[in-house]
C-alpha cells in the first residue's frame, strides 16, 4: 500500500481503485492506509477516475471524511461506488444524506456510477434532485440497486435531469429480491409524471435503461406518446417490468412504426415483440420512410437489396405499410420481365389477345379460315364445286350476322 500512497503523493496516477485486499481487511491496517489516505489526496491532481467498493466503505468509520477527500480532486471526472467487477456478498452501502452534502462541491464529473443508493424519504429525493441541477457537466448517470421506500417516487430527481445540458445517457434500476437491500413492495411505479416530463423536455438523453423500476402499462403509453415525436432517443430498455402487458408494448410499437426517422433499439422481456422491434431498426437503416413517402423502383431496388437477407424485416414492413404492396408488385413484375426477355414479348401478346372483343376475334378466326381455305384449293371440278360451297356458306352467315345486328 505504501507504493499506491507513494503514486499518488508523486500525481503518476489517473485512477484510483479503493477496494478490499488481504492487506486491508485487517481493521487496524485499514485505518492506517486510511489515515496516509488522507494527507496524500488533497494535494492530487492528476486522478480522474475513483472507484470505491462497498466494503471499503463499511470499514470507514466517517464516510464523509472520504467523501470530502474525493469531492476536492481537482481532476475528478469519473465517480463509481459498486461492489467492483466481481459482485460481493457484504451489506455496505452508501449513506446517502452525508454523500450528497459533500459531493456538492464536485462540479466537474462527467460519470456518475452510484449503486445501492437508498432513499427513504422524500427529502432525501430532493436533495438528490438539488445535488443533480447542480451537475452541468454530467454526461451519463447510473443509479443502479436503488432502494426507494414505497410510498414515494423519484419524479422531483428525473425532472432534474431534463436541465441537465450534456446527459446523454440514464440509467436506472431498482433493488431486486435477493439483493443485500431488501427490495420493498410496491404498488406504485417508482417515475410517473416525470417520466414524461423526461421524455418531451430533454434534447441530449439518448440512451434510457428503466429496469426492474414496477413500469405499467400506463407508463408505456407515456414513453410512446413521446416517442411518436422523439427524434433523440436511441436506446431505451425496460426489462424486468414484470407488470407490463403486450398492450403496452404495442403501444410502443405503434408509435415507433410510425416514426421513421428515429432509430430506437427497445429490450422487452417478450420475444415476439423483441423480434419486431429488432427489425423497426433494420426497416429504418434501410430508409424506409423515404420509400412510403414517393415510392420509386430506384427506391425499391435499393431497399430490397439492404433487406435481401432478412426476410422477417420485410413481411414486418408489409404488414405494417399495406400501401406499398401494390407499387412492389408492379415493381416485382417489372424486374421480372427485365430478366427475362421473352416472358416479357409473350405477355405483351398474351395482353393484346385478352383486349380482342370476342366478336373482333370470331371475324378475324373467320376470314383467316377462308383465306385459307381458298388457297389450299387445287385445280379441278371438283375443287371448284367445293369452292363454291363454302363461298356460298360464307355468304350466308354473314346475312344472317346482318340480319341480328
Amino acid at each position: 500500500m505504501d507504493s499506491l500512497l507513494e503514486r499518488i503523493e508523486d500525481n503518476k496516477l489517473d485512477a484510483l481503485y479503493l477496494f478490499i485486499n488481504e492487506t486491508l481487511r485487517d481493521q487496524n491496517e485499514f485505518d492506517r492506509f486510511f489515515e496516509s489516505l488522507q494527507t496524500v489526496l488533497p494535494l492530487n491532481w492528476s486522478i480522474q477516475r475513483v472507484e470505491i467498493g462497498h466494503q471499503f466503505l463499511s470499514m470507514v468509520s466517517e464516510q464523509g471524511k472520504l467523501f470530502d477527500l474525493v469531492a476536492s480532486l481537482e481532476g475528478l471526472r469519473t465517480l463509481i461506488i459498486s461492489d467492483g467487477y466481481v459482485p460481493r456478498k457484504d451489506r455496505g452501502s452508501i449513506d446517502t444524506e452525508i454523500f450528497l452534502d459533500k459531493m456538492f462541491k464536485a462540479r466537474n464529473l462527467q460519470i456518475l456510477d452510484l449503486q445501492r443508493l437508498q432513499l427513504t424519504s422524500i427529502e432525501q429525493v430532493e436533495l438528490l434532485e438539488d445535488f443533480l441541477k447542480l451537475q452541468e457537466s454530467l454526461e451519463e448517470l447510473r443509479l443502479t440497486g436503488l432502494y426507494v421506500s414505497p410510498d414515494i417516487t423519484l419524479d422531483p430527481a428525473i425532472e432534474a435531469c431534463c436541465e441537465m445540458p450534456h446527459l446523454r445517457s440514464l440509467s436506472l434500476s431498482a433493488a431486486k429480491k435477493g439483493d443485500s437491500i431488501c427490495a420493498p413492495q410496491r404498488d406504485i411505479p417508482m417515475i410517473e409524471d416525470g417520466l414524461q416530463e423526461l421524455l418531451q423536455g430533454s434534447t441530449t438523453i439518448q440512451d434510457l435503461s428503466l429496469r426492474s423500476m414496477h413500469l405499467k402499462d400506463e407508463q408505456c403509453l407515456t414513453i410512446a406518446e413521446s416517442l411518436s415525436g422523439n427524434s433523440f432517443l436511441t436506446s431505451l430498455d425496460i426489462r424486468q417490468n414484470d407488470d407490463i402487458s403486450k398492450a403496452g408494448f404495442a403501444a410502443i410499437l405503434q408509435a415507433l412504426e410510425r416514426n421513421y426517422s428515429l432509430w430506437c433499439s427497445v429490450l422487452v422481456d417478450h420475444d415476439t415483440y423483441q423480434a419486431k422491434f429488432n427489425s423497426l431498426i433494420e426497416l429504418n437503416a434501410a430508409n424506409r420512410g423515404d420509400l412510403v413517402r414517393s415510392p420509386s423502383k430506384e427506391k425499391l431496388i435499393n431497399f430490397f437489396d439492404a433487406l435481401k437477407d432478412d426476410p422477417t424485416a420485410l413481411f414486418h414492413f408489409f404488414t405494417i405499410h399495406e400501401s406499398i404492396l401494390h407499387p412492389t408488385v408492379k415493381f416485382l413484375l417489372w424486374k421480372y420481365l427485365k430478366e427475362h426477355p421473352k416472358k416479357a414479348t409473350q405477355t405483351t401478346t398474351e395482353t393484346t389477345e385478352t383486349k380482342t372483343t370476342p366478336r373482333k376475334r370470331a371475324l378475324e378466326e373467320l376470314t383467316n379460315g377462308s383465306s385459307s381455305s381458298s388457297a389450299a384449293l387445287p385445280q379441278g371440278n371438283e375443287s371448284s364445286s367445293d369452292a363454291a360451297a363454302v363461298n356460298k356458306k360464307t355468304r350466308i352467315s354473314t346475312t344472317t350476322e346482318g340480319a341480328q345486328s
